[in-house]
């Protein structure tokens, strides 16, 4: 055989592979006799994978992936953090169910700046099931934010009903008691100190907070200077200020199904 075509062999074979990448994954049954299979494909396979499923023009980069039993039912789910932006901003993330008859669905959450998995996927009531604590924007016209005031996040909590994801954030009061508002609380303090005696600083008034549940789940703080009216503001905008600015929003895909 000659040097040439013994390459062009090898070229064959490298783009043949390359192709067969979507549809191994979508062949095999996600479950855990199959994990050790599942887990040998690499980030460019899932890529490859996730295109392949949504045919919008769109190229997503895969951050961060990872086979897991969301449900607690023996059958794996494919977890992924993608971007769309071409500029390394991870603010997707797509779970991908495999039916046992093989159809491939997808529940699709836009957040931002989303953390790494392990700390996206936690079973925050013991049920056996996984939420999804998703970092999510409070201005969707500013999402990141922009110089002088910074992104507005509030976690979200989604769970599994009815074979996917919902946003439920007003069941896990105790998860913001617990570990969301001690920090934001410690945070709007340290704020206060950061800019006192600065001339017309927030904390150059005496300042009374209460704790106000909305019937979504988030949480904000009544913010009150002693002896006048009061006025709701969320924490965000004690922190960074009120003053928002009109820019276009990233579109996200679409759901789909294949």
């Amino acid at each position: 055989m000659t040097r040439a075509l013994s390459i062009a062999l090898m070229t064959v074979a490298v783009f043949t592979g390359t192709r067969g990448y979507a549809a191994d994954i979508a062949s095999l049954a996600w479950t855990e006799s199959n994990l050790d299979v599942l887990r040998t494909f690499d980030k460019a396979a899932v890529e490859d994978f996730v295109n392949k499923m949504v045919d919008d023009g769109m190229h997503a980069t895969v951050g961060e992936f990872a086979w897991i039993d969301l449900a607690g039912d023996e059958r794996y789910e494919l977890a992924t953090r993608q971007d769309l932006s071409g500029r390394a901003y991870f603010d997707y993330l797509a779970v991908y169910w495999r039916s046992p008859a093989g159809k491939v669905t997808r529940d699709w959450i836009e957040g931002v700046d989303l953390p790494s998995l392990d700390k996206i996927v936690r079973d925050l009531d013991g049920d056996g099931k996984d939420e999804l604590i998703v970092p999510s924007a409070l201005d969707r016209h500013d999402p990141r934010g922009y110089p002088g005031y910074p992104a507005r996040v509030w976690p979200k909590v989604y769970r599994l009903r009815n074979g996917h994801y919902v946003d439920a954030s007003a069941e896990y009061a105790a998860f913001y008691d617990n570990e969301v508002l001690p920090t934001l609380e410690q945070a709007i303090e340290q704020a206060r100190r950061d800019v006192s005696g600065k001339p017309g600083a927030m904390s150059a008034v005496w300042w009374k907070s209460e704790r106000k549940a909305s019937s979504s789940g988030a949480v904000g703080l009544q913010l009150r200077p002693l002896g006048s009216g009061c006025r709701r503001m969320t924490p965000w905008e004690a922190i960074a200020g009120s003053g928002t600015r009109e820019k276009g929003a990233r579109s996200p895909r679409t759901p789909s199904s294949a």
